[in-house]
Parts: C-alpha cells; structure tokens; sequence
C-alpha cells in the first residue's frame, strides 16, 4: 500500500480492485529519525533561511504552494547565497529536468518546489525538508516530508503556516470546479488543525493514518521538546513589543558587518531574528544563542557588536 495511505483510503483501493480479502501490508507512520517542527510563518524568505542556514552545504528541499511563490523565494535564496534552484510544472520540461539533475548530483543544495516535484525521487541524503507553506493534506504533508532521512540519519521538517494558507487552499479548490471540492476542503481542515494543535506531532500522524500510538513523547517534534514557536492553539505567541529605533540600528550593524565581509545581510542574521533581538534585547551571547537566524558562521565573529549596538541604544 502507499505509505501515505489512510485507513479509509486502503479500504476503497481494496473495493476499486475488486480484491477479496487480500494481504495488506501497512508500514511503521513512525520515522523518529525526522524532527518535526511547526512554526507560525513570520517571513517567508527569512524563516526559511533560518533553517538552511543552521546547514551549510546539506541537500534540502523547500515546498511552496504557487508557482509564483517557487520563483521569488528560489530567487530570494539565491541572492542570498544559497545555492538553490526552482521546479514547478510552469517550466519548460527540459528546465525541470536539469533543475532535478542538478540537486540530485549535488551541483546545488535545495531544490524550491510546488507539489509537482517529488514522485520517484529517492535521494537519501536529504538533511531537511521545509514547508514555506501549509501543504493541501495530511498525505500530503507525510508524503513530502518523508523525503527526508531516507537513509536514516537525523533529519529536520519544519513546516511555516498562516491562517491565509487555508484560504488560498479554499480559493484554488474552488476554481477547479471539481465534485471532490467538498472532500478536498475537508483534507484542508485536518491539515490545519495538525498546525493549530499543541499535541505530539509524531502521534497525531500515526493516529490519523491510522495506527495505534505507543507511549507518551515522542522525543522528536517541538511539541515534546518543548520548542514549539506558536502558542497554545497554534496561533503565534504574543509579539513582546518591538523598538523600532533599536531594530533600524541592528540593521545598520548587519549591514556593517555584511559589507566588511563581502555577503548578503541575510548570511549575517534575518529580518526576523533582528526583531527578536530588538523585542527581546539579550544581554549575553548565550542569549544571543536562543535566537534563531544568526547566519552560517555563527555568533563569534559579531555576536559582541550586536549586544553592545544593544546596550548602548538603552531603553
């Protein structure tokens, strides 16, 4: 059976196939070797490059929802420094298969994509898979970030929704004029409350394709591990408030730093994590550190000038 394949959806495959009482082989839903994270989206464009920043040079690849969205974000990242290409079914043929051949050898490092990409795709080496965007389904969303880990070793999936991904969802259903727009809309809904949920993301998985859920923790999403970003109902934590004087001069530094070194200001730290200094104000490295977005090469280098850009802006 497919291995995103629900209960019911087993079920009418049998009766479809006219197949009596046949062997249904169903696998482990459990991959504890994938780190699940769902996060309220901020930016688009600096949230996800909090993730690939955090690793250098490891094979990722990146969902989206619009073709128009794989261009500006696989254009973003690339201004960025990050060595990325885009797929969707907008392209040319020959464009897609390159922009495959090319991640698959390794030439580029992330592959942007809408849901046309990844049938047959068996890289293994895939470290992170991320969501820029709610995916349609729950299927859907196993399917795609079960492409990461296959060999394996620890792997990240993180997912970034708004409450305008189910309306976008809403909208493009609807314009497909289909008899299942009902049924799609119903996958939609489940898909959101595995966002808004507070639960172990591992077990609501299983659970929902149908096996029975062992044990409390799973020890691998953020839920469990206590670092999930959005708040209790999985609409994002209250903002503390933001000096925008104080952000304006972080970035004055970035930019500081960025132009000494020859690299985009994102490489430095993202819009987001800037906000976060600028609302939360660390007075040590250490809680420098537990901002997410810092760049490739860590804080060493310039972590001091951010914490005395903020020391000396005061209150």
């Amino acid at each position: 059976m497919p291995e995103t394949a629900t209960q019911r959806v087993r079920e009418d495959i049998v009766w479809r196939l006219a197949l009596n009482d046949p062997l249904v082989l169903v696998g482990d839903f459990f991959r504890p070797n994938l780190h699940l994270r769902v996060a309220a989206r901020r930016d688009a464009l600096a949230d996800v490059l909090e993730v690939i920043l955090r690793r250098p040079g490891q094979a990722g690849i990146v969902y989206t929802i619009r073709q128009a969205d794989v261009d500006d974000l696989a254009q973003g990242l690339h201004d960025s420094g990050v060595r990325a290409v885009g797929y969707h079914a907008g392209l040319e043929e020959s464009s897609r298969a390159r922009a495959q051949d090319q991640w698959m050898a390794g030439e580029v490092e992330l592959i942007v994509a809408t849901v046309a990409f990844g049938m047959g795709i068996d890289r293994r080496d895939v470290r992170y898979v991320i969501h820029a965007a709610m995916p349609q389904s729950l299927e859907h969303y196993q399917q795609e970030a079960g492409r990461a880990g296959r060999d394996g070793n620890e792997a990240e999936c993180v997912l970034f929704w708004s409450p305008g991904d189910v309306k976008l969802w809403h909208t493009l259903i609807e314009a497909q004029n289909s008899s299942e727009a009902t049924a799609k809309k119903r996958l939609v809904t489940e898909m959101h409350r595995f966002c808004a949920a507070a639960t172990c993301r591992h077990r609501a998985l299983v659970e929902y394709f149908g096996q029975k859920w062992n044990g409390d923790s799973c020890g691998a999403c953020d839920v469990c591990d206590g670092n999930a970003r959005s708040g209790p109902h999985g609409s994002p934590a209250r903002p503390m408030p933001l000096d925008r004087g104080l952000y304006e001069r972080l970035r004055r530094v970035r930019r500081e730093i960025a132009d000494t070194r020859s690299v985009p200001a994102n490489a430095i730290a993202a819009d987001s994590a800037l906000r976060e200094m600028a609302a939360s104000r660390p007075a040590t490295l250490g809680e420098l550190r537990r901002i997410g977005g810092m760049g490739r090469s860590g804080l060493a280098p310039w972590g001091t000038r951010f914490l005395a850009a903020i020391r000396e802006h005061g209150f």
